[in-house]
């Protein structure tokens, strides 16, 4: 990406919507994730409404927003990279953690959603994929990411533009 702040290194995930990139910041070097999504699959009003969800949320157990990255190749969400994988890739590899780190994992996870629901924010997508890792001295720190059809409770049903579908 030319004119950019950020050297992608590689994609480290694909959805419905569009991609996670994992790139470095130019200057610093600071690893971050880039979610690159789709203008026809996911229209402007989404892609605002994502942001705003991000911006609000600030807590240890959600992935960080750090800035948007807007250049004619896309426009990005620059947000917390976690080296440790998904929830998903865990469960489904040969690694068995411990009743100890799976309690860690279960508690990170309820203390980020109590957070989220304290905002008044709804994530309607939870799911082990959507449940990245970081590595830790004690094993690993659980964040719950991607907020792309996640909703304010203050909104109804017919205001939300999932209305009709199966969301969450």
């Amino acid at each position: 990406m030319t004119n950019s702040r950020y050297r992608i290194l590689g994609e480290i995930g694909q959805g419905q919507f569009g991609r996670v990139l994992c790139a470095s910041h130019r200057n610093t070097g600071q690893l971050v994730a880039l979610k690159q999504l789709d203008h026809r699959r996911f229209p402007t009003h989404r892609f605002l409404r994502e942001l705003t969800i991000l911006v609000v949320l600030n807590h240890p157990h959600i992935v960080g927003f750090h800035a948007i990255e807007y250049i004619s190749a896309g426009r990005y969400i620059v947000m917390d990279y976690c080296q440790g994988g998904t929830l998903r890739q865990l469960i489904e590899s040969k690694t068995t953690p411990s009743i100890l780190h799976k309690l860690q994992i279960v508690r990170d996870i309820l203390l980020g959603l109590d957070y989220v629901h304290r905002q008044g924010i709804i994530h309607c997508d939870l799911k082990p994929e959507n449940i990245l890792l970081d590595v830790t001295a004690q094993g690993w720190s659980a964040k719950i990411a991607d907020f792309g059809i996640a909703r304010f409770q203050s909104m109804r049903p017919a205001q939300s533009d999932e209305a009709g579908g199966d969301t969450g």
